[in-house]
C-alpha cells in the first residue's frame, strides 16, 4: 500500500472515531443500563440513562433520569429534587433517600434479608424521606433508539477502520503481539493487571517529585493508546486464533491466514458482545489488561528487552615489538624466529622509487 492510499485511510479512521464519539453525547448524554460491582454509580443531571442502574456494594446517586429500575445491594440509592426514574427502586441493606419532587413511576422496595423485601408505603412526610403519589410514568425508547444505533454503526466502522490500519501499516509487530496473546494469555492477563494497579501510583509519584510530571503526562497520553491497541491485538488473536479457522470449511477467503480479515472478524465480536446485557462492561476492562500486558511482554511487537545490557568486549592481546639496532640493522625480538631489517636496504629502495617516479 503506497502513502497516499495509508494517508487516506488514516484520515477516514479519525474521521469514523471522532463521530462515534461525538455522537454519544448527542441532545443529552444517552446511557445504555448500568451494572457497577463495588463501587458507587453517579448520574449527572445530564444524563438519561434507558435501562436498569443496578449497583453491587455501592451507592447509586440519581441527578437525571433512569428510564428502568434503579437496584442496589449493600448500599443507599439517593434521588435528587429533579431525578426521574421510570421503573422501580430497590435496595437490600440500604436506605432510598429522595426529594418531595423526584419522580418514581414505579414502587419503591427494600429489605434486610431475601426474604423480607416489603414495598414502603407511600406518606405524605417532609423531608428526604417522603413518598409523595405521583403518577406512573411509562418508558419510551422511541426517541432513543436512532442515536443509540447511529453511534453504535459508526463506532464499529471506526474499530473496523482501526483493524484495516494496523495490518497495513504495522503487520509484523501486530502479528507478533497477537502470537505472544494467543501462545500465553494468562500471563499476559496477570502481567497487565499488575501494571494496571501500579500505573495510577507511579503516575502519582512522578507528579509529586515535580520533574516527573513531563513523565506522567506521557503516561496520560499512553492511555488511549494502550486501549486501542488492546482492542486491535485482542481481536486478531480472537480472529486467527478462533474465528477463521471456525469460518475455514465454508468460506474460501478464511482458508488462509490474513490479518486484516482476522482483525476485523475480532473486532466485529468484540463489537457483538460488548452490546450485550450483563458481560458487555467486560470487553473494555479485558482489552485494557490485555494491551498494556502485550506492550509491556513485547515492547510493542519488537520482542526486544526494554533495558539492553551493554556487553563488554574483551580486549585483545596487544602484541608488544622489540627491536634492537645491530651493525646489520634492526632485529625484531618480538617475534618467535628474529627478522632482520636492513636499514641501508630500506634506504635503497626508497631511493629507487623516488627515481622512478
Amino acid at each position: 500500500m503506497n502513502r497516499v492510499a495509508k494517508g487516506i485511510l488514516l484520515l477516514t479512521v479519525i474521521v469514523l472515531l471522532i463521530f462515534s464519539l461525538g455522537s454519544a453525547s448527542l441532545a443529552q448524554e444517552a446511557r445504555e443500563g448500568i451494572v457497577q460491582f463495588g463501587g458507587d454509580v453517579v448520574i449527572s443531571a445530564e444524563e438519561i440513562i434507558y435501562g436498569d442502574v443496578v449497583s453491587f456494594k455501592g451507592d447509586v446517586t440519581v441527578q437525571g433520569q433512569v428510564h428502568g429500575d434503579v437496584v442496589s445491594f449493600l448500599g443507599n440509592v439517593t434521588l435528587s429534587e429533579n431525578a426521574l426514574v421510570t421503573g422501580d427502586v430497590v435496595v437490600f441493606k440500604g436506605e432510598v433517600l429522595k426529594q418531595d419532587t423526584t419522580v418514581i413511576g414505579g414502587k419503591i422496595v427494600a429489605g434486610e434479608n431475601l426474604d423480607e423485601f416489603k414495598i414502603l408505603e407511600r406518606d405524605s412526610g417532609a423531608g428526604d424521606t417522603s413518598i409523595p403519589n405521583l403518577p406512573v410514568v411509562k418508558r419510551d425508547y422511541r426517541d432513543h433508539g436512532t442515536t443509540t444505533f447511529f453511534s453504535s454503526v459508526l463506532q464499529l466502522l471506526g474499530l473496523l477502520g482501526l483493524a484495516a490500519l494496523g495490518a497495513s501499516i504495522f503487520p509484523r509487530h501486530l502479528n507478533t503481539m497477537s502470537l505472544e496473546l494467543t501462545k500465553d494469555i494468562l500471563r499476559t492477563f496477570l502481567i497487565g493487571l499488575a501494571a494496571w494497579i501500579i500505573y495510577p501510583f507511579t503516575m502519582l509519584v512522578l507528579v509529586i517529585t515535580i520533574i516527573g510530571i513531563p513523565v506522567a503526562l506521557i503516561m496520560g497520553l499512553l492511555i488511549p493508546v494502550i486501549f486501542l491497541l488492546g482492542a486491535l491485538v485482542t481481536a486478531v488473536a480472537l480472529g486467527s486464533a478462533r474465528l477463521r479457522p471456525m469460518l475455514s470449511n465454508t468460506f474460501s477467503w478464511a482458508k488462509e491466514p490474513n490479518l486484516l480479515i482476522e482483525g476485523m472478524l475480532g473486532i466485529f465480536v468484540l463489537w457483538l458482545v460488548s452490546k450485550a446485557p450483563i458481560i458487555g462492561w467486560l470487553v473494555v476492562p479485558l482489552i485494557a489488561i490485555f494491551g498494556l500486558g502485550i506492550i509491556l511482554t513485547t515492547k510493542f511487537g519488537t520482542n526486544k528487552p526494554w533495558f539492553a545490557r551493554k556487553e563488554k568486549q574483551e580486549k585483545q592481546p596487544v602484541e608488544t615489538k622489540f627491536l634492537q639496532s645491530t651493525d646489520d640493522g634492526i632485529v625484531d625480538k618480538g617475534h618467535d624466529g628474529e627478522i632482520s631489517y636492513n636499514v641501508e636496504e630500506a634506504k635503497s629502495g626508497e631511493e629507487e622509487n623516488s627515481e622512478n617516479k
